[in-house]
């Protein structure tokens, strides 16, 4: 049997699937006596504050992605789609009471819905 790098090698006819190794956990991955390196909330903040406070310093400023999505920071990103400027969908002119008005009201309310649109 031979091995690269620690990891033995076998044909796949002499694996067992029969067990599985259990997961490490994160504090057995950072070892014996090493300290915590994990951001607080608090430094995460003062980060994204400082993100933003670099972009205003900035002559032409270019949006971090990564603060559309923060708190606090994500209505100042309006996405493309919305700044187009589209008409309005005609799906929203649906009314499920349409159908139960006569004739004459719902051309008045075709000719309404056509000024209002153009």
């Amino acid at each position: 049997m031979n091995s690269v790098r620690g990891v033995p090698y076998e044909e796949i006819c002499n694996i067992s699937f029969s067990h599985k190794q259990e997961p490490c956990s994160s504090s057995q991955n950072q070892g014996p006596g090493l300290p915590d390196i994990r951001p607080s909330d608090k430094d995460c903040q003062a980060f994204f504050e400082a993100l933003h406070n670099s972009e205003l310093r900035e002559s032409k400023p270019k949006k971090s992605a990564i603060l559309s999505v923060i708190e606090g920071h994500s209505q100042t990103y309006i996405p493309k789609v919305m700044q187009l400027d589209l008409p309005t969908p005609l799906s929203t002119l649906y009314s499920s009471n349409l159908p139960q008005n006569s004739h004459m009201k719902r051309d008045a309310t075709a000719v309404n819905l056509q000024a209002q649109m153009s």
